[in-house]
């Protein structure tokens, strides 16, 4: 989920692999992931094939996910599409090798804080 953004052709993909293979627990984690907790070894290449969604990234040394508020779209802060340009870094450099995480922030004050 490319900077955390899904629909709901993507959550039932998800549920129904949950329900077909019965984990017994589904973690949205702060990584933007969704981890199927429990389920059974063999279970495993049907339930990473069945959603017909990728893997990501979620170790390495490189970019693995980008988090971003809602911007301009839905949010009366926002300045810009932060969500369009996360997924554009993401798709650039997502599994890219690199000596260390790579992380950026945004600094300075809020709008809402000024």
């Amino acid at each position: 989920m490319k900077a955390g953004v899904t629909d709901s052709h993507q959550l039932r993909k998800i549920a129904e692999v949950t329900d077909k293979y019965d984990v017994p627990m589904m973690e949205l984690t702060g990584g933007q992931r969704i981890d199927l907790l429990g389920t059974r070894k063999e279970d495993l290449p049907g339930a990473w094939a069945d959603p017909d969604m990728p893997s990501d990234y979620a170790y390495g040394k490189s970019l693995r996910t980008v988090k971003t508020c809602v911007g301009s779209d839905f949010c009366r802060f926002g300045v810009g599409d932060s969500t369009a340009l996360g997924i554009a870094l993401e798709e650039r450099y997502q599994g890219l090798a690199s000596p260390a995480k790579m992380k950026a922030r945004r600094h300075g004050v809020s709008p809402q804080l000024r």
